[in-house]
């Protein structure tokens, strides 16, 4: 048994601790108006497009009290309804799951109902209130389903994927103390490990993969590749979980990077209790960083956050800000365990398209059961012949969703430059072109004697062929143990032994002019080496070390904000001469750019 002493809980007792306030779901104005909309609207189709749409605007999650609410206006597809909700539900206890049951009027309906709603149980102490909903001959059937109860997770909720990676906060304050209705006491990292260690044990199945990573003042992870859910790896997890110990401050960006980099994986849960405060700490940083790394990945991932903040005795929204910010931008479900939040709206209502909205339905019935698919398929295939209903409702705290724009060049979601359609030949151009080893060099070094005597690097990275008659040209600084670094992450997308080769490092600090010179050039041509089989943009780490997207970024932002001005002058001046434009619609009155 390790430091926590999490085994001296039995399964039984832990069942007792459902009643903490996992909270920052939808707030009561928000859920209104979803009833509000969905009842004036008389076709389940439409309905069913309605609820998506909802799940979509925000990473907040629903209550019990909301699906008992929700159900009465889905009387012959709730089950569909449900599966569409799935995670988004914070949670059902077993009185709420007796009333959802005693909506359907055939035992076999209820059977299917309840092998659904057992995902989302929270008290499974509670179970046997539900027997009361089936005949005497059923209850053999429903006995071993109830029996197979575990309760769903305080912080994680149901997990679907089968490729997950664990972020977890260690920093010193996850040594705070909450006590739960049992009158126990656990600090935030016992209860969270405990949380961890019931999902790897009754609620994987042996297709399950998943990572550990840590994060305090750095982020470290258990694995370097995502583990098989075998016997040996559950039993190496729950030792490297029994002994952590919280210390340090809060790298939020490093883990969310780390976790990021794995491809195999589709799925990230970051549970957190506070603001970041190592690392980049600018929450407006590490948003924008999340969404560059999500765009290079070769396939999708969702970010699920879980605030933990039970404990504390203040109302501190940032952390909860944070925590709805990263879920948001990650497609994901926002929790919250607080005892202080109130109610709070955490909305993006940005405009989605016909295309966007079919995609994202098509991954919210990914996972639904086969024979609830063939009772559905006429109303699925409506829903998806419907397509996007538009904006639905105001734009909430988040605002909506912009281009990632690292220089602060101010553009209007109206203009063509937000909505990607102008000056695309640039972006093309750049993904398109052969990458030549001359474009990077190292041109000069330095000596430093901050924090110990070393040297520094200056690469510069020098492209042409973007922009026409323009070069784009920038210069970052490394010392050697940067270049290490890079060295063993960059390895892993290489076959053993093909790697390119870097000086060693030197018992001694050699600072002589001629050492220098001679491991300048080696960096060099390592780096010219990678640079050639590998696009920066597409390899996050890589990215980081030559800034590369953020100055290409900011270049080609420049140039498109330059046409777009210049096409605006043309079209001012045509409109001023009563030149006819074929690009304008002729019976639209005559727009003046101001």
């Amino acid at each position: 048994m390790g430091k926590h002493g999490l085994h001296a809980v039995s399964d039984r007792a832990w069942e007792e601790h459902y009643d903490l306030p996992v909270v920052g779901v939808r707030t009561e104005a928000r859920i209104q108006d979803l009833l509000k909309r969905l009842t004036a609207e008389s076709d389940h189709s439409r309905r069913l497009q309605i609820l998506v749409q909802e799940i979509r605007k925000s990473p907040q999650a629903f209550s019990g009290d909301h699906v008992i609410r929700l159900s009465k206006l889905f009387p012959n597809n709730f089950l569909l309804a449900l599966h569409l909700l799935d995670h988004h539900v914070i949670g059902i206890n077993c009185a709420q799951v007796n009333l959802l049951l005693s909506l359907f009027p055939q035992p076999a309906q209820k059977l299917d109902a309840l092998n659904i709603l057992t995902e989302h149980v929270l008290d499974p102490i509670n179970r046997n209130i539900l027997f009361q909903q089936f005949p005497t001959p059923m209850r053999r059937q429903v006995q071993p389903i109830l029996d197979a109860m575990r309760g769903r997770s305080h912080a994680y909720g149901t997990i679907r994927s089968e490729r997950v990676v664990f972020l977890i906060d260690i920093s010193g304050s996850m040594s705070t103390s909450l006590r739960t209705n049992c009158g126990e006491f656990f600090n935030r990292l016992e209860f969270v490990v405990h949380d961890l260690h019931k999902i790897l044990h009754h609620r994987v199945g042996g297709d399950f993969r998943f990572n550990i990573i840590t994060f305090a003042t750095h982020a470290h992870k258990w694995r370097n590749h995502l583990q098989k859910a075998s016997r040996s790896n559950l039993r190496a997890a729950e030792e490297y979980l029994d002994h952590l110990e919280p210390s340090g401050g809060t790298n939020t960006h490093d883990a969310l990077r780390m976790a990021i980099e794995y491809e195999e994986a589709d799925t990230v849960y970051l549970l957190s209790d506070g603001e970041p405060t190592s690392g980049l700490t600018d929450p407006r940083d590490i948003i924008n960083d999340m969404r560059i790394w999500l765009q290079r990945r070769r396939s999708p991932m969702t970010i699920n956050t879980i605030a933990f903040l039970m404990g504390h005795h203040t109302d501190d929204p940032k952390p909860r800000q944070l925590m709805a910010q990263i879920a948001t931008a990650g497609n994901g479900v926002f929790r919250c365990l607080d005892p202080h939040t109130g109610e709070e709206d955490y909305y993006n209502d940005g405009d989605g398209n016909d295309d966007d909205f079919v995609s994202y339905f098509e991954q919210r019935i990914a996972n639904i059961p086969s024979n609830l698919i063939s009772n559905y398929q006429d109303e699925i295939a409506q829903v998806t012949a419907l397509g996007n209903l538009g904006t639905l409702g105001p734009v909430g705290t988040l605002g909506a969703d912009i281009p990632y724009n690292p220089m602060g060049i101010t553009v209007s979601l109206n203009d063509p430059l937000a909505t990607g359609t102008s000056a695309s030949k640039y972006r093309q151009a750049a993904k398109r072109r052969t990458r030549n080893p001359a474009e990077i060099s190292i041109i000069s070094t330095r000596t430093d004697l901050y924090p110990e005597r070393h040297t520094e690097y200056l690469i510069q990275v020098e492209i042409r062929g973007i922009i026409p008659g323009r070069e784009i040209k920038w210069t970052v600084e490394h010392r050697y143990n940067d270049f290490s670094e890079l060295k063993s992450l960059m390895d892993r997308y290489l076959p053993s032994g093909a790697s390119p080769k870097i000086p060693g490092k030197t018992l001694t600090r050699n600072m002589s002019s001629d050492f220098v010179e001679f491991r300048r050039k080696q960096l060099e041509s390592y780096l010219r080496q990678i640079y050639v089989k590998f696009d920066p943009s597409e390899i996050a780490t890589f990215d980081s070390f030559l800034l590369y997207d953020l100055y290409i970024s900011e270049a080609i932002s420049q140039a498109e904000v330059g046409d777009f001005e210049e096409q605006n002058a043309r079209e001012q001046m045509a409109t001023r001469n009563g030149a006819f434009n074929p690009e304008l619609d002729p019976t639209a009155p005559p727009m003046y750019v101001q």
